[in-house]
């Protein structure tokens, strides 16, 4: 990314453009815009990574605990990676990661995706069993789903691996 004032991003499913401003501590959104100190494109790049890997942290966070407090369902430890590839996945010992990505997702994508991760607590593929499951606790998952990789390219402004 080139990291320039007015560059495109998505936020919680909405765009916002960068913008720069040298007093800025900490990156913070206001009136449409994501705001940043300057500096080079590394550096740029190192606030926006870890303004979307916090705002991922806390949208994820509660997200799954509701959902687990719904479900009767426990997780391990919830990371927040770079990834490209992947929104998210759960180990066998039910820990969560999420890709930093995620922070460009609305509200309900984010949800449809943490319910996703948590039903391999309970059904370790994508089977019949997983798929009843998504219908019985979100019914239109499908569209959401879908809705994701139109996403995929939006919130994928660090580029891949």
């Amino acid at each position: 990314a080139s990291w320039q004032s007015g560059m495109e991003l998505t936020l919680s499913g909405e765009r916002v453009r960068l913008a720069f401003d040298e007093q800025a501590g900490k990156p913070y959104v206001l009136e449409g815009k994501l705001f940043v100190q300057p500096g080079s494109r590394d550096e740029v790049s190192g606030r926006v990574k870890r303004y979307f890997h916090d705002t991922t942290r806390n949208r994820v966070v509660p997200l799954v605990a509701w959902w687990c407090r719904e479900l009767g369902l426990t997780v391990g430890r919830i990371a927040i990676r770079d990834s490209h590839r992947v929104w998210a996945s759960c180990s066998r010992k039910g820990n969560l990661n999420f890709s930093l990505r995620c922070a460009g997702l609305g509200d309900e994508d984010l949800s449809y995706l943490v319910l996703h991760e948590l039903d391999h607590r309970v059904n370790f593929n994508h089977g019949s069993q997983f798929h009843a499951f998504l219908d019985r606790h979100m019914p239109d998952w499908r569209l959401r789903e879908r809705h994701l990789s139109v996403m995929q390219p939006k919130c994928d402004v660090f580029g891949g691996r």
